[in-house]
């Protein structure tokens, strides 16, 4: 069996949203703020493409039909064959109707067909990162991935500096999409997975599962984005952007999450398909185990230093920011729970269709209620509550569909271990806000100290978590040598 561990994706993914987060960094010190939510705007929709499409069903079953007994290279060229009459059917509609984009935008008609063209190259470009993982091609994907957001946010940040046009950002993005999109593909075809296929059982078999998953997903996209899509329409261009400013994305945070659910549900669905049920459960505790360490100090540690984090990296024109990610943080503690793991390596489409019409339910009627009444927050909070109840669907299929104990995936007392540390040193550290010049210096001492503290206890592996992470990212023959 191959070694799938997912440091390879983490670490190069965690260098892409690095490379994502110096374009906000750069674009905010460059244009004014009416611009940057101009920015904002644009990639929210492209960011939801895939679901408003429909494709993102296909690529969530790619690791369940990757080690399909029906045959999993002629359901991978189903698939793409799927996706590329998806993509053409994006890009001539959306051509003809870029007038009504540009509205939905609030942008200019240029700007509607550069989201367009570059947005129906991105359903078959994420559709190869997707597909590599699943057939264990790691550092394929990871430096597919790496490269060619390099190439992006090189390009982006220069033309940005010397030109000052936002316009020419999506037209330099549209450009390296369509790179992306031909190096793709051409690796793709040579090794066999781009092929076009029309065989009406497989399809059958994609649609059958996808079709469900892919209306699960477009409500997950509301239920996750409805604070975004309601504030996007009431706030200003510049305001929206102050909001937006606030949802920081963490990229080491926002790439480990990816990566381990990723190979969590590669390894899942080989386990669960040979019976090994203990293999299993111990796969998705340690996954867990291995999110929150991480999950549980970052929140912490953005509700305490929200202010100085905005202020250095956003400038002070954005420290009403600040509030906003105070309570953004807290998704990163839900982070720490993947929710669809078993649902997805089991092949259940169903249970995401059904768990994620609740979730939009719940959080379009939060949203609609508690926006009037709290504004800005109270539109996160009914996003935050809807969040709360995916974890728990997650883990109430594990308990009755898999048949798994509570106590057996989910290890309490580690999470309450590093809860509890985190919070003592997130109180020291408010409690030493006073002794201190300036907020940065704050910062930087306090912030030191957290990080080196609980790093030397909980992100420095101990004996018995080695013998944890080995099976996690090795597999239980790696005890064997």
């Amino acid at each position: 069996m191959k070694r799938t561990s997912h440091w390879p994706l983490t670490i190069l993914s965690t260098v892409v949203s690095l490379l994502q987060l110096t374009l906000p960094l750069t674009l905010v010190r460059l244009f004014p703020a009416e611009d940057i939510g101009t920015y904002k705007i644009f990639f929210l929709y492209y960011g939801l493409l895939s679901f408003i499409t429909g494709s993102v069903g296909l690529m969530h079953g790619v690791y369940y039909w990757t080690h399909s007994p029906s045959g999993g290279k002629a359901l991978m060229q189903q698939v793409w064959t799927v996706l590329a009459m998806q993509s053409t059917i994006v890009l001539v509609a959306g051509v003809a109707g870029s007038g009504y984009v540009a509205l939905l935008l609030e942008g200019s008609r240029e700007q509607a067909l550069l989201f367009v063209i570059s947005g129906s190259l991105y359903l078959l470009t994420s559709f190869y990162e997707e597909a590599w993982v699943a057939e264990e091609r790691i550092w394929q994907s990871a430096l597919f991935k790496a490269l060619s957001e390099l190439v992006r946010a090189s390009l982006v940040v220069y033309f940005a500096w010397r030109y000052r046009d936002i316009n020419l950002v999506f037209f330099v993005h549209t450009a390296v999409m369509l790179l992306k999109f031909s190096l793709g593909t051409a690796l793709a075809v040579a090794q066999g997975m781009a092929r076009i296929v029309f065989n009406k059982q497989l399809l059958r078999e994609v649609l059958r599962y996808a079709l469900p998953v892919s209306t699960a997903g477009l409500l997950a996209a509301i239920a996750n984005s409805a604070d975004q899509l309601l504030l996007s329409t009431l706030l200003s261009k510049a305001q929206f952007a102050v909001f937006a400013m606030g949802c920081l994305a963490v990229p080491p945070l926002v790439a480990l999450e990816q990566s381990v659910n990723q190979v969590l549900a590669a390894r899942l669905s080989q386990f669960l398909r040979r019976g090994e049920r203990a293999a299993a459960v111990q796969q998705y505790a340690a996954a867990v185990r291995e999110l929150s360490r991480f999950m549980i100090p970052a929140c912490v540690g953005l509700l305490v230093f929200a202010e100085p984090i905005v202020s250095i990296l956003f400038t002070s024109r954005y420290l009403d920011s600040a509030p906003v990610l105070r309570l953004y943080s807290l998704t990163y503690l839900l982070s720490g729970i993947p929710y669809d793991g078993g649902p997805k390596a089991s092949g259940h489409g169903g249970w995401a269709l059904k768990t994620f019409v609740y979730k939009t339910l719940i959080a379009v009627a939060l949203v609609a209620v508690l926006t009037p009444l709290w504004g800005t927050y109270g539109a996160m909070t009914g996003v935050l509550v809807s969040g709360v109840y995916l974890r728990g669907a997650g883990i109430f299929f594990n308990i009755r569909t898999l048949g798994w104990g509570f106590s057996e995936f989910i290890p309490l007392r580690s999470l309450a271990q590093m809860l509890a540390l985190s919070l003592a040193l997130g109180g020291v550290s408010l409690l030493m806000r006073d002794f201190f010049f300036n907020d940065r210096l704050w910062l930087v001492v306090m912030g030191s100290a957290f990080g080196l503290i609980y790093g030397s206890l909980y992100l420095l592996p101990r004996r018995a978590e080695k013998i944890v992470t080995a099976h996690y990212v090795l597999g239980p023959e790696c005890k064997k040598r």
